[in-house]
């Protein structure tokens, strides 16, 4: 088994934007979960819009839940948020943690209940992290996946043949038994199940 440390160090090369607009089009999941402090949705940056996100999850007919949020300043752009992807004709149910603090960046793709791959680190739903544009934030990400789904460990393999320069990626092979026996999606499924077991409420209409 293996695993992917990405690093944000250019404006043009977002491994973490790439990766999840891939996968989600690979048509191998059907729901994901996306945990972030923050959701940008504003005259500036669409996390919905502006990314391909939104015409990604209804064109492969995915069913999204997401989790946030670290104040509530931004829970208007978090409405926002859920708003145009449901307009957009996305199937998306949004839950705020109790007392808003929520900071884990989790991003985990499933087909029914099982984790096919999850990206784990730094990067929120912001033009920072998730744009292509500048300004962009540095950042770092751990992505894991199941090597046994031709299609999703193709798609993780082949980050390290992107561009000449290989600086901005570490790729490691996962110790099962270093980890009590446990596969990186044992790992997901338990890290998804820590995530749902937490205080949360549905975002408001």
């Amino acid at each position: 088994m293996s695993l992917l440390i990405i690093f944000r160090k250019r404006e043009k090369q977002n491994r973490f934007h790439q990766l999840i607009i891939d996968s989600l089009r690979t048509g191998v999941g059907d729901n994901a979960l996306i945990c972030s402090g923050f959701f940008q949705e504003d005259a500036k940056f669409s996390a919905s819009f502006s990314t391909g996100l939104c015409c990604t999850l209804r064109d492969q007919g995915i069913r999204l839940k997401t989790i946030g949020i670290h104040n509530g300043q931004w829970k208007y752009r978090y409405k926002k948020f859920r708003d145009n992807l449901r307009k957009c004709g996305n199937n998306i149910t949004c839950y705020l943690s109790k007392g808003f603090r929520w900071h884990a960046k989790i991003y985990i793709l499933k087909k029914g209940s099982e984790p096919i791959m999850g990206i784990i680190g730094s990067s929120n739903m912001t033009r920072n992290a998730f744009g292509l544009t500048s300004p962009f934030n540095f950042e770092a990400d751990v992505v894991l996946w199941d090597t046994n789904n031709k299609i999703i460990n193709d798609l993780c393999q082949q980050q390290t043949e992107i561009a000449d320069n290989l600086d901005d990626i570490i790729y490691a092979d996962y110790n099962i038994e270093r980890n009590r026996g446990r596969t990186s999606i044992d790992k997901l499924r338990t890290i998804e199940g820590e995530i749902l077991s937490e205080s949360l409420t549905l975002l408001d209409e």
